[in-house]
């Protein structure tokens, strides 16, 4: 009789994506909730070569559905949405999950660096950079 299961290799899950020491997936998770008339901020394909899947979505609807507790590493969210907006989204998700990391990705980093339910700001130009992907694993 032939055994029917699969096998996996150890060190590694059934999708074979590399688990940590404790059997957790090793790749990082982020939910980028950007402005529909911005170019997108992140490439998905740098990030997803360091271990990295990003979430995109455009609205705050959407993020809601998506956002789930202790399901992505940090999320990152552009303030051209608006202030009330964003800073309500930021407290739902802290309040359902405090140790999650949130990033604002903002033009006005003075206005922004005192916000509540936030872990860092940084600048729209910055965002842009080649080497974002570094500048993402530090923050989550």
């Amino acid at each position: 009789m032939v055994s029917r299961t699969k096998r996996t290799v150890p060190g590694r899950d059934r999708v074979g994506r590399s688990r940590g020491r404790q059997g957790q997936s090793t790749q990082r998770r982020i939910l980028a909730l950007e402005a529909p008339f911005h170019k997108p901020r992140f490439d998905s394909d740098a990030l997803r070569q360091r271990g990295i899947l990003l979430y995109r979505t455009m609205s705050l609807a959407h993020a809601r559905t998506l956002w789930q507790s202790d399901s992505y590493d940090l999320v990152t969210i552009d303030t051209s949405l608006g202030e009330k907006s964003v800073l309500e989204f930021c407290r739902e998700v802290k309040e359902r999950s405090p140790g999650q990391q949130i990033a604002l990705i903002t033009d006005n980093v003075a206005e922004w660096s005192d916000a509540p339910y936030v872990d860092a700001v940084i600048p729209r130009k910055k965002a842009k950079v080649a080497n974002q992907a570094d500048a993402l694993l530090r923050i989550a």
